[in-house]
């Protein structure tokens, strides 16, 4: 007794610091709009709301969709809710992985399998870094008040019922045709546990044997009863559950009024799950999770204040800062990570779930100023990813997809050292960059790399061999051959970078020079970039070959010497004339 009176007031000890320091701080996130991003059909922002920390394993959300590749999570003009996700889904374009969803509703007849909803409304919904709510309504007018928070492995649910029917919460623990799925229940100790091999962009990557998404689940209230069910519908009598699409379901007596759920995930193992749930909520309540992850927002977002009186600019400012804080994430738990890339378990320090086409030019650069203590351990796992898989990756979820273009690893990593951060393995970042620069993927003179190919084994950059050969990649032996001439020189200058301050100076000076055939792609004729044929010979269509842009957008990618571009465009008049016509049509 005096031994856990004692733990009890070392933790209010430690909470109550913690939000001493934390209400020292200007209250950032309150600027912050998850919502932004949420909205329009066609043509709108493609966020979703997560409820994380900074960087988090696992986040968390409410669902109006089931998702899929290019299919949002939420959107805001949906009307109804279908669950509240564990997810690991990085952006709209690639699959979720490793999730676990739970409905809470009241008993009803109808299979788990089949996917209930509720109706709810945006004027009973808090949007928040560290926290959501929502009020969801069911039929015969009964209500569920829903609230969430989390930490980086772990979610805190409470569902608030309000009704005449009994409670119940179904937990869906796998998708049909993305995975298998298995779950177990321990009514004595109220707890569930499971596990699922869900990967929807699995058909873009390499078979992972191991890989599963485990999750460890406490319930505070005594189940009346449960029941079991899978793709072809309720399990009567089961003991557990496995299959393509698979869960369970718990009824709650009448008067369970407040159920609450602790949720701890991992991708080692259900002994993981547990343990990170065990090091994390088991013993908090839900204001102090919530407090805590409000703190890690709130100190992270205190790097970077702008001066403005504008509440509308601080809200974009501060929402689109609270988008940079959710990638890459963590991938270690308490010391340890599993590896998508050779498919096991290792000691030390990861992160997944890199954009790095999309990332590398502002993403990157700017963690090093709001997130400095995340960048060599960044850094490091992509390292990490090229020791286990035999090259650093493009766009991993988790493991290697062949998504865009180009080895933009090589840019962050030849970033961060150029500025000088500690903590970085240069050998490795030395060996991984030059694999990129000079060893061609396989079959690389007769694969075509298109876009979200099935599998074909990893890209890494495509066209190298005819790159090293020619001094461009020809537009009739690669798919988006002219966008991958200009992003390979590009990394040709960050790997010059790497090469030279791991000490190879001789390989830093071949690879400057290679940095520039960008020029060999430049037609005078035109003044522009133009694809061109393995026989030397312009490409008839001009604007073949490139990737989410065009010769316009092409035309100034040479980011690594604009000098050089400006001379060959015909002097700095010319150059800022071309330059404006891009920004300022005629």
């Amino acid at each position: 007794m005096q031994k856990s009176l004692l733990v009890y007031c070392l933790l209010l000890i430690a909470l109550l610091n913690t939000i001493k320091k934390c209400s020292a701080q200007t209250d950032l996130k309150a600027y912050i709009k998850p919502h932004i991003g949420t909205k329009g059909w066609l043509f709108h922002g493609r966020t979703t709301p997560f409820v994380a920390v900074p960087f988090g394993n696992t986040h968390w959300t409410a669902c109006t969709a089931m998702g899929r590749i290019s299919k949002v999570l939420y959107h805001y003009k949906h009307r109804r809710i279908l669950g509240f996700r564990a997810t690991h889904k990085p952006a709209m374009w690639m699959g979720d992985y490793g999730f676990m969803q739970v409905m809470p509703d009241f008993e009803n007849k109808m299979p788990g399998n089949l996917i209930a909803s509720a109706r709810f409304s945006h004027h009973n919904e808090v949007l928040q870094p560290h926290y959501y709510a929502v009020t969801t309504h069911h039929t015969h007018n009964q209500k569920v008040f829903t609230e969430m928070s989390s930490t980086a492995t772990c979610g805190f649910l409470r569902f608030h019922f309000s009704g005449k029917e009994n409670p119940t919460l179904n937990f869906r623990m796998s998708n049909p045709g993305n995975g298998l799925g298995w779950v177990k229940i321990d009514t004595m100790k109220q707890i569930i546990f499971g596990y699922n091999t869900d990967r929807e962009s699995a058909h873009l990557g390499p078979p992972l044997p191991n890989f599963k998404g485990y999750f460890f689940i406490r319930y505070s209230q005594k189940a009346l009863a449960f029941a079991y069910w899978n793709q072809l519908g309720d399990l009567p009598g089961s003991i557990e559950c496995s299959g393509d699409e698979c869960g369970v379901k718990l009824v709650f007596p009448l008067d369970a009024k407040l159920v609450e759920i602790k949720v701890g995930t991992s991708f080692i193992s259900l002994e993981q799950a547990e343990a990170n749930l065990n090091a994390e909520i088991v013993s908090a309540d839900f204001e102090e999770v919530k407090t805590r992850s409000a703190c890690l927002w709130d100190q992270h977002l205190s790097s970077l204040q702008i001066q403005t009186n504008s509440k509308k600019e601080k809200e974009i400012f501060y929402t689109a800062m609270y988008h940079s804080l959710l990638f890459p994430r963590k991938f270690s738990e308490q010391g340890r990570y599993y590896s998508a890339f050779d498919d096991k378990v290792h000691q030390g320090e990861s992160y997944n779930d890199y954009s790095l086409w999309d990332t590398y030019r502002a993403l990157h650069p700017l963690l090093l100023f709001i997130a400095p203590q995340h960048v060599s351990g960044m850094c490091n796992a992509l390292i990490q990813m090229y020791r286990e898989g035999g090259y650093m990756p493009k766009w991993p979820n988790p493991t290697y997809t062949n998504i865009m273009i180009g080895t933009h690893a090589d840019a962050v990593l030849a970033d961060a050292l150029v500025k000088g951060v500690k903590g970085i393995d240069v050998k490795g970042a030395y060996d991984a960059c030059m694999k990129n620069a000079f060893v061609p993927p396989a079959g690389d003179s007769v694969k075509w790399w298109g876009d979200r190919e099935l599998w074909p084994g990893y890209e890494a950059r495509s066209g190298l061999y005819w790159y090293k050969k020619l001094g461009y990649v020809p537009v009739d032996k690669t798919a988006e051959a002219a966008a991958n001439t200009l992003e390979g020189a590009f990394d040709d200058f960050c790997e010059a970078q790497v090469a030279g301050i791991a000490g190879h100076d001789s390989i830093k000076q071949v690879l400057e020079a290679r940095s520039k055939n960008y020029r060999n792609l430049f037609n005078s004729q035109t003044g522009f970039m133009s694809p061109r044929n393995a026989d030397g010979s312009w490409a008839a269509t001009k604007r073949s070959g490139f990737t989410e842009g065009g010769p316009w957008t092409y035309r100034f990618a040479v980011q690594h010497d604009v000098p050089g571009l400006i001379e060959l465009m015909g002097g700095k008049e010319i150059f800022v004339r071309e330059l404006r016509k891009n920004f300022i049509p005629l």
